[in-house]
């Protein structure tokens, strides 16, 4: 980006099951300075990923603010708490091709706010297993290419409600790459992660990204993504959240003659979010969720290390890099793995859920 002279808008999006997590920039200089600059200065968004049909449901059960996008014809509010939402999330390998994805993406849009109405660069990230076409690694995926094709050019944002005025936002170039490298590239930009830095120089780094619906992975050598050594696997955190709302059901049914009471796993996870360690349920009372999401954390682990530990096996690490929606409630058991069985560096970033949008936000200034 260093020969560049004229502005640019920039937009980075991580957009989950959970949560829209974005960054935007206006950069006007491109000198090193300036760019080292923008990079100790990127600042991270988070927006609910909630939508709904406009109208359909009262904003007011909710504090946040709500951009009206319209996909498919039909208009949405966005930015909403899952708990005020009634339609459910869907996960599928095809997210991306959902009205789901594509009302957050508007939403995104429309909240940055770009006042020319261009974005110059866009970068987003797929789990790494939709990243990579292994049939082909030296063409884009199936999905990379879906993005880049349904993300650029001229794109119908919204209509104006009083006179029905189309809004569009022109996107003139769509930068995808593996979701956990733009952990690995966010860490790195940081300016108090001189030991990680360190550690990268002269050895690989793994990083385990837990989200809502896939676990994945990336080795990386330097700058350079071990496309061999990545992969992902679709047992995830909202795996440890069912696993965790069962046990909890079963429990106040053998407690209470089989009286059925049923936990939502959306609402453990608001919970765990907020550091809870207790949800209200049957009869006013408190249950305890850190057993039960520890228990389920380990499993999905197990299941996911199965696949990932191979790869390392002949191509040691120096460290582990662990990030993502669900990586709180994993820390005890990958930090077991890595340091006490394995002897690797773990590295447990503050507010690890946006790391891979301000990554994302790294690969624009750092071209």
């Amino acid at each position: 980006m260093s020969g560049n002279t004229e502005s640019q808008n920039i937009l980075a999006l991580d957009i989950g099951y959970s949560a829209t997590k974005m960054s935007y920039k206006t950069i006007n200089d491109f000198s090193e300075k300036g760019l080292y600059r923008e990079l100790q200065s990127i600042d991270v968004i988070s927006i609910p990923g909630g939508i709904a049909p406009l109208g359909e449901i009262d904003t007011g059960l909710d504090s946040g603010s709500y951009p009206t996008v319209i996909v498919d014809g039909q208009r949405y509010d966005t930015g909403l708490n899952h708990s005020v939402v009634s339609t459910p999330r869907h996960m599928t390998n095809s997210f991306t091709e959902k009205v789901e994805w594509m009302a957050r993406f508007k939403s995104a849009i429309k909240t940055a706010g770009f006042e020319n109405g261009i974005i110059d660069k866009l970068v987003l990230g797929l789990p790494t297993d939709n990243y990579y076409d292994t049939a082909n690694p030296s063409s884009d995926s199936y999905y990379v290419e879906l993005l880049k094709k349904n993300c650029s050019g001229e794109i119908l944002i919204d209509l104006d409600a009083v006179n029905g005025i189309e809004q569009y936002v022109t996107v003139r170039e769509v930068v995808v790459i593996p979701q956990p490298q733009g952990t690995y590239l966010g860490m790195m930009s940081m300016a108090d992660n001189a030991d990680l830095r360190q550690l990268a120089r002269k050895h690989r780094i793994m990083v385990l990204d837990v989200g809502y619906c896939t676990f994945d992975w990336i080795v990386m050598d330097g700058l350079k993504v071990r496309t061999d050594l990545s992969g992902s696997v679709t047992t995830s955190y909202s795996h440890v959240l069912k696993g965790a709302a069962s046990e909890l059901d079963n429990q106040i049914a053998s407690e209470n003659l089989k009286r059925k009471y049923t936990f939502q796993p959306d609402d453990i996870e608001a919970a765990a979010f907020d550091g809870d360690t207790t949800i209200l349920g049957f009869g006013g009372r408190n249950f305890d969720i850190t057993g039960p999401l520890d228990k389920h954390s380990r499993k999905v682990f197990s299941s996911a290390l199965i696949k990932f530990e191979p790869s390392i096996d002949n191509n040691p690490v120096a460290a582990v890099i662990l990030t993502g929606g669900g990586s709180t409630t994993f820390e005890p058991v990958v930090r077991e793995w890595a340091e006490d069985t394995c002897g690797f560096k773990l590295f447990c970033p503050e507010q690890p859920a946006l790391l891979n949008a301000r990554g994302y936000m790294t690969k624009a200034i750092m071209g």
